[in-house]
């Protein structure tokens, strides 16, 4: 498996066979989730909207088709990934949505409280647990007050008959539900920004 030096991320950011594996997965989490914003009472509510993270870009691209009237922005690591989202973007007639290379580990080059919803899923599989704290600051920073920052992580991470590997992952659990406050359905995290 080949690194990419400038990221702690494990597999190499500008492979195609990596391009299409997270296209395949971001299908599939979309589809499952309900739509791109699903779980969001007015969508059209955001007038710009980020995604940490974008890889190719889909959840990107959808929410630009779903909200016109909103400026949707993805950010990665990946030249590959950000200049295939851009390309599908421009193909797509999709004028507000952009692409730029970024990396979610350093400080962000956005003005402070400049987007209505940050959006990050499965960036566990990219960050290293020390990058976190920062890239969290980082969220509050560029969110307006009263936004939405909304971050999707699997609630498990598989089914196993191992007892080491369960307590494992019982005691993240734990260790999350302490760090975090719960509201809702469990296994869902909630912030919003005041």
């Amino acid at each position: 498996m080949s690194t990419n030096s400038e990221s702690d991320y494990f597999i190499d950011t500008e492979s195609a066979a990596e391009m299409a594996r997270l296209i395949q997965q971001d299908m599939m989490i979309t589809r499952k989730m309900g739509g791109p914003l699903a779980e969001q009472a007015d969508p059209s509510s955001f007038s710009t909207v980020l995604d940490l993270g974008c890889g190719p870009g889909g959840w990107v691209l959808d929410v630009a088709f779903a909200c016109p009237d909103a400026e949707v922005a993805g950010i990665d690591i990946s030249k590959t990934m950000t200049s295939y989202g851009n390309a599908r973007a421009s193909s797509q007639g999709l004028h507000n949505a952009s692409f730029e290379v970024m990396d979610i580990t350093k400080p962000l080059a956005f003005s402070d409280q400049t987007f209505d919803l940050v959006n990050g899923r499965l960036l566990v599989g990219s960050l290293h647990r020390t990058a976190w704290s920062q890239m969290i600051q980082e969220c509050f920073r560029i969110t307006r007050p009263g936004g939405v920052m909304r971050m999707t992580e699997l609630d498990t991470s598989g089914v196993t008959t191992s007892p080491a590997y369960n307590y494992l992952d019982d005691s993240a659990g734990k260790f999350c539900s302490d760090k975090w406050t719960r509201k809702g359905e469990e296994g869902r995290v909630e912030g919003k920004r005041s």
